[in-house]
């Protein structure tokens, strides 16, 4: 298990606001490719909560558009392949 430290190789602590919200920090968010709406499943074994994303995609509104925005799991598909297979499940309306 990797873990984060401060300056001073203490370990990193967070502290839990009034309404039970947490911050998770930044390069913990960059290494899971963790963004705002992003899943985490809770799991508590011997008095240790445990966070993991579940690879659930989040939507977010950019401009007039609703966007996906996930961590990738695997190759990015070429555009033209999502657009021929979109074509072909419209086809025949």
């Amino acid at each position: 298990m990797r873990g984060y430290h401060t300056d001073m190789e203490s370990p990193l602590t967070i502290t839990i606001d009034a309404a039970g919200r947490l911050v998770i920090p930044a390069a913990v968010r960059r290494e899971l490719a963790i963004v705002g709406g992003t899943e985490l499943a809770v799991e508590v074994e011997g008095g240790v909560i445990h966070l993991r994303p579940t690879g659930s995609a989040a939507l977010a509104r950019r401009g007039r558009r609703i966007v996906v925005r996930s961590a990738l799991t695997g190759p990015v598909p070429d555009h033209r392949d999502v657009r021929d297979e979109r074509d072909v499940g419209t086809a025949g309306g």
